[in-house]
């Protein structure tokens, strides 16, 4: 019990026959960035506003992290999720499954590749990470490494689980030289060149 007040207690009523559309928003629209709920509820136009997340002290969420059906981040530490249908009326809570991959179909045959990590880091092993815009300044492509980009190719294709298919075309690739820009909208694959995740992208 806390006898340090006195405090503040605000309530909302909300009507559950009236007409809403709950949905996710990021600090600031990007990873590592401290922004109050006033000013997130402000911005997005929104009625009420909660918080939804633990975060570190640059603001960055703790959880996996997803909205309007792309992945912002993969979890930084595991814990349970609250998550929302595209329709805003069913919800779930638990731990979700983040996982990532990509699948390349050329001439010669189909191969694919797990992403562990979405802004959350670099390839670790022999595997991929994927960055986006929405990492900021915090989750950028490292230099010397193989990198492929790949740009939106069509609306995406939600399943029966929650998991969703996003078609994409690939824009660019090399291996080593200067970290590359990734473009709002786009998304950064990375792979070491010394594992065959790098030669994936080759």
């Amino acid at each position: 019990r806390d006898n340090s007040g006195p405090f503040t207690a605000h309530v909302a009523t909300v009507d559950l026959a009236a007409v809403s559309s709950p949905d996710a928003v990021l600090a600031s629209g990007q990873l590592a960035a401290l922004e109050s709920t006033s000013s997130m509820a402000l911005r997005s136009g929104a009625a009420l506003a909660i918080n939804g997340d633990y975060f570190l002290s640059n603001g960055r969420p703790v959880h996996a992290f997803a909205a309007d059906g792309s992945l912002v981040q993969t979890p930084q530490l595991l814990g349970r999720a609250f998550g929302l249908d595209s329709s805003g009326t069913k919800v779930s809570m638990g731990f979700p499954d983040s996982q990532a991959s990509v699948t390349m179909t050329t001439a010669t045959g189909t191969a694919t590749l797990a992403i562990p990590r979405w802004n959350s880091g670099r390839a670790d092993g022999d595997t991929l990470s994927a960055y986006s815009s929405l990492g900021g300044t915090l989750e950028t492509p490292p230099g010397g490494d193989c990198f492929a980009g790949l740009n939106y190719a069509g609306p995406r294709t939600v399943h029966a689980d929650g998991g969703i298919d996003s078609a994409m075309t690939v824009s660019g690739q090399r291996c080593s030289g200067n970290p590359p820009y990734v473009m709002p909208g786009t998304v950064m694959l990375d792979g070491s060149r010394f594992n065959a995740s790098g030669n994936f992208l080759e």
